[in-house]
């Protein structure tokens, strides 16, 4: 069932007093009651899935659907207008978690944060270039980190990294452009997590193509 799927079906659910069955991959916790809906809705992704986010202000203060206490003046979900990977959900469910994050970093703000899983491309790794396309005139550095995986990686790092993959292809539109398949950077990775954050990242050059200049009109001489 694709993600639009599932949250369909789970709206239905709790217009019928049903519980509820977390939307994103296999292996899923338990059913929770519907009182519970949109604490960090799913709970956990799954094997190979990144967890994307959704934050919003502009939100109104009162949904016949309202997001757990105190966060009532939230909808339990919206339709996210902004992701990494494509294609977005039809709906998200509200992320208390992050909310509480994202306001103490904007105090005090009416910020509502939702968040979903989606697929990653993972790939088997391959030898890339030595220089990763980085020696070419025109190579554009470029790089993807995310939180690292919270249902691990069917193909991971190594053992310092579980919840990183080996390699990926990078989704569309988060780069320039990218080749295929790009390894796991343990450089990038080792410096983002030395400022607190638990990320993979990966790393690459990009090769921009050169625009040709027009002449200058000189009509008006």
């Amino acid at each position: 069932m694709t993600h639009a799927g599932r949250w369909l079906a789970t709206l239905i659910a709790v217009g019928a007093g049903a519980t509820l069955a977390p939307a994103c991959g296999a292996g899923a916790p338990a059913p929770r009651p519907p009182a519970a809906f949109g604490a960090r809705s799913p709970e956990r992704c799954a094997e190979d899935e990144i967890r994307e986010y959704y934050c919003d202000e502009l939100l109104p203060l009162a949904s016949s659907l309202a997001a757990p206490e105190p966060y009532g003046s939230c909808p339990a979900t919206v339709e996210p207008r902004a992701g990494r990977v494509e294609p977005l959900p039809a709906m998200a469910g509200f992320d208390s978690d992050y909310t509480a994050y994202m306001r103490r970093r904007t105090p005090p703000g009416h910020t509502c944060c939702y968040s979903w899983c989606s697929p990653l491309a993972v790939r088997e790794p391959r030898d890339p270039p030595d220089d990763l396309g980085c020696r070419h005139p025109l190579a554009i550095r470029e790089s993807f980190c995310f939180d690292e995986l919270e249902g691990g990686a069917s193909s991971p790092a190594d053992g310092a990294y579980p919840g990183c993959p080996a390699a990926l292809e990078p989704p569309r539109g988060v780069a320039f452009s990218a080749p295929p398949v790009v390894p796991f950077s343990p450089n990038a990775t080792a410096g983002r997590r030395r400022y607190g954050f638990r990320e993979c990242c990966y790393e690459w050059c990009s090769v921009g193509a050169p625009v040709p200049i027009a002449p200058k009109d000189d009509r008006s001489r």
